[in-house]
């Protein structure tokens, strides 16, 4: 079992800052920033895996040097980006009101970006960087929103309140074998910019999810 660190009666904080160089692993920790100003949970550099951010508001997985976030979870957080900065893998980003994952000049492979709400609030802001086998469902605006320079494979974007894949008019991205179905203002944007390539989207009939709302997100 998880331990938890819950934060009470303070403001500007870090519960974990790691920016030692080497090999640095932490594991299996659950930090509750309880929606207290400027809290945020882990600022590390190495590997993080394992733990959860509940309620913080300055962001809940921040990379101080290049850092590794896998199997985390984010939920009610709000302010700043739950996934700010790193690479992540197998992570979730569930009911925040605040976009689910900012993937900068990194890699996103097999994350749940789900349910973030608030109208300018999407499950995926990539720039510069590659997603891979992600989801994006229900989120408040688009399921995943290209800054630019971005390549995006093998995702899925299903009932978000936007577009599924939005390359928002920005250049250079690159989408391959992406499915969408069920979003308010269509499947894939390919947009305006320069150099923007879809090749074999597909366009859902129904969900692609066994059960989606209720988090399961098995293929059906």
């Amino acid at each position: 079992t998880p331990p938890l660190n819950q934060a009470s009666g303070i403001s500007t904080f870090v519960f974990i800052t790691n920016t030692a160089s080497g090999a640095n692993t932490v594991v299996n920790i659950n930090c509750d920033g309880a929606g207290l100003t400027s809290s945020r949970a882990f600022a590390c550099r190495g590997i993080v895996f394992k733990c959860t951010v509940l309620n913080c508001t300055n962001s809940g997985f921040v990379q101080t040097t290049y850092c590794i976030f896998a199997r985390c979870i984010a939920t009610g957080c709000s302010t700043a980006s739950p996934f700010l900065s790193g690479g992540f893998i197998d992570c979730i980003s569930y009911e925040n009101t605040v976009l689910g994952f900012t993937v900068t000049n990194s890699t996103s492979i097999r994350c749940i970006s789900e349910s973030n709400s608030g109208a300018t609030t999407d499950g995926f802001s990539a720039s510069n960087s590659i997603l891979c086998n992600c989801v994006a469902y229900n989120n408040g605006r688009d399921g995943i929103r290209s800054i630019g320079g971005s390549n995006i494979q093998n995702c899925i974007a299903e009932t978000n309140a936007a577009v599924g894949i939005n390359n928002n008019n920005t250049s250079g991205n690159i989408l391959t074998n992406n499915a969408t179905f069920n979003n308010t203002s269509g499947g894939i944007s390919v947009g305006t910019g320069k150099g923007n390539i879809n090749t074999a989207p597909v366009a859902g009939t129904g969900s692609f999810f066994t059960d989606a709302p209720n988090q399961d997100f098995s293929l059906n």
